[in-house]
């Protein structure tokens, strides 16, 4: 058995190498994969081993303090499972830690089990950046326009998110936040120029409106409003006058008899609230077509409710990402060039 070699006075040396088997083949002090450099620990308890992983990387058996500049590929800890790239390769259950201002505690960045970083103090940067594409350019939290900020809810049964929607308004459980601020007035639609319609038995259009594709979201609705009158020329005609929704016919009035020489006034309003949008989207109608002959014979052909109803109960289809024709239309009872029915206005408005 070798005895250890105790030094007394400096040995030069070229070269030294251990006498494990197949040590290191260069350098001035030559190893073998298992060999070790050891120093005694100053409580005199313990050793203190430089040594070599079998992943070929040094291990040192207590910590290591840089007084200057250190360079390495990378530092790994001895742990199993450490990460596979990057300058500091920490295993999933490892931390690094800073000391507290008042020395009571360690501050520790490490990762949860569902491999989110977490940090048990405050953390102070200029600003947080989402990955998505495009994210804001400004602001102390910068989200891409599909990015949200979620809660859960108390029932732990979904997510509570706050985002935006197509129409750039801010919404909370896909709902827009209606305030003063973003309530929004748009007139989709205004035409003063009477259209008149003659000497016709058939359903004619006065006026017609094509509502554009993604007009609609949320809780926006359509408020329409038309009017004109109805001039009998030949005697004892009436007037059937109709508001359709795309096919959809939302409510129609039966005039009375007009008598020969007389004019009727006649009004027209609905509402259109959009209830769900999207290519399989809904929307609520309500109409009410009256004049001044007859208030009473309005029929409601899509049943939809009209004025003498309380509540609308009845929704169309509406896809929110396709157009849509709003109109009014007339079927005077007999042909004459005398008899006329005239739509003086039509105005069309976007709430919310």
């Amino acid at each position: 058995m070798l005895e250890p070699l105790r030094l007394r006075q400096s040995l030069n040396f070229t070269t030294l190498i251990s006498n494990a088997a197949n040590p290191a083949s260069t350098g001035t002090m030559r190893l073998a994969t298992g060999d070790t450099i050891v120093w005694r620990n100053n409580a005199n308890s313990g050793d203190i081993t430089l040594s070599k992983t079998a992943a070929d990387n040094l291990l040192f058996s207590s910590g290591i303090v840089a007084t200057a500049a250190m360079g390495a590929q990378f530092f790994t800890t001895n742990t199993a499972n450490t990460a596979a790239s990057g300058a500091i390769r920490l295993a999933s259950s490892e931390s690094v830690a800073w000391r507290n201002n008042a020395n009571s505690a360690d501050l520790l960045l490490s990762k949860s089990t569902t491999d989110i970083l977490t940090w048990a103090s405050g953390l102070q940067v200029a600003f947080f950046q989402s990955p998505t594409v495009n994210p804001a350019g400004t602001g102390q939290i910068r989200l891409a326009k599909t990015d949200a900020i979620s809660w859960r809810n108390n029932a732990n049964s979904a997510d509570l998110p706050l985002a935006i929607n197509g129409s750039d308004q801010i919404t909370f459980n896909s709902l827009p936040l209606l305030t003063s601020a973003i309530l929004t007035f748009k007139s989709e639609y205004q035409n003063n120029t009477a259209v008149t319609i003659s000497n016709s038995a058939t359903e004619q259009t006065l006026m017609t409106f094509t509502l554009p594709a993604n007009e609609l979201s949320g809780t926006q609705y359509l408020e329409i409003f038309g009017s004109g009158n109805v001039v009998d020329g030949s005697g004892t005609i009436s007037a059937v006058l109709k508001i359709y929704l795309d096919g959809n016919v939302i409510v129609s009035n039966l005039s009375g008899t007009i008598g020969l020489g007389n004019t009727i006034g006649w009004k027209a309003t609905a509402r259109y609230g959009l209830v769900t949008g999207g290519a399989g989207g809904t929307i609520e109608c309500y109409a009410d077509l009256t004049d001044t002959a007859n208030t009473t014979n309005q029929t409601n052909a899509g049943n939809v409710p009209a004025s003498s109803m309380a509540v609308a109960t009845t929704t169309f289809a509406f896809d929110t990402t396709a157009t849509h024709v709003i109109k009014i239309t007339t079927t005077m009872s007999s042909a004459n060039a005398a008899n006329t029915t005239t739509q003086r206005m039509m105005h069309i408005n976007r709430i919310g």
